[in-house]
């Protein structure tokens, strides 16, 4: 039989490449606008003139000494004194300065109704110097300590810190006469936290000419007395709040 004949396949035709159709590329999405904005707490002041900072309630006092006691030259607390001149005369210049800023915060709150943020901070200030230079007298530390530039906050420099969060917008004009009676029961408890202090000091100067170091035991007592005694301060100008510590 006769071979059957290959289908016939038609040539193909040459078309050109077409170009693809242009698309423009996809713009990038614009960013957040979050993503460039500083926290909102980096540029704020430290306190507004009506409210306490982040974390802090209108008063608020917090006294502490966040270090255990130092060994230290046994008899260094007959010349303390001589080896901090410096701090000694910035201390009493700040306490002089801080008088005027009470007698200001005083009229401030009979006439106005409150204390002015400058003021609370120069006391706080000279309440702050006063503490760090103690724990110094009292030989808790080698380190002679720098006088504080904060003001209402501390900044935590320092192992000694002292605090008082700004609470004095809408006081009670006669506040300062009526908090001195409602506050009686707490001067009894500080002045029962000054004789224990006392006694504390005087175990303590034992301690250092014995052993060289201040006990620890007999540091809390006099940490605790310094907190009740700048909580009642702080309550009977500062604010109208019993301050509760931090």
């Amino acid at each position: 039989p006769a071979p059957t004949p290959a289908p016939q396949v038609p040539p193909q035709q040459w078309a050109p490449p077409q170009p693809a159709a242009y698309a423009p590329p996809p713009h990038d999405a614009a960013p957040p606008a979050a993503q460039y904005a500083a926290p909102a707490s980096q540029y704020a002041p430290q306190y507004a003139p009506s409210s306490a900072p982040v974390g802090w309630a209108p008063g608020m006092v917090q006294v502490s000494y966040n270090a255990p006691t130092e060994q230290v030259p046994k008899f260094k607390w007959f010349y303390a004194v001589f080896t901090c001149l410096g701090l000694v005369i910035s201390v009493i210049i700040a306490q002089i300065i801080a008088t005027f800023s009470m007698y200001a915060a005083f009229f401030g709150v009979l006439t106005k109704q409150r204390v002015h943020p400058a003021s609370h901070d120069k006391i706080v200030r000279s309440y702050r110097s006063q503490w760090r230079l103690a724990t110094y007298l009292m030989q808790w530390r080698n380190d002679v300590p720098a006088m504080p530039t904060t003001g209402a906050i501390d900044d935590g420099a320092d192992r000694a810190s002292m605090s008082i969060a700004y609470g004095g917008e809408g006081l009670a004009r006669f506040g300062p006469f009526i908090k001195f009676f409602k506050s009686i029961p707490d001067i009894i408890g500080v002045f029962v936290a000054m004789i224990l202090a006392y006694i504390a000091m005087i175990i303590g100067i034992i301690g250092i000419v014995t052993k060289g170091r201040f006990p620890e035991a007999q540091q809390t007592k006099i940490v605790d007395f310094y907190g009740k005694q700048t909580r009642v301060a702080a309550y009977l100008l500062l604010t109208d709040v019993k301050p509760q510590p931090a």
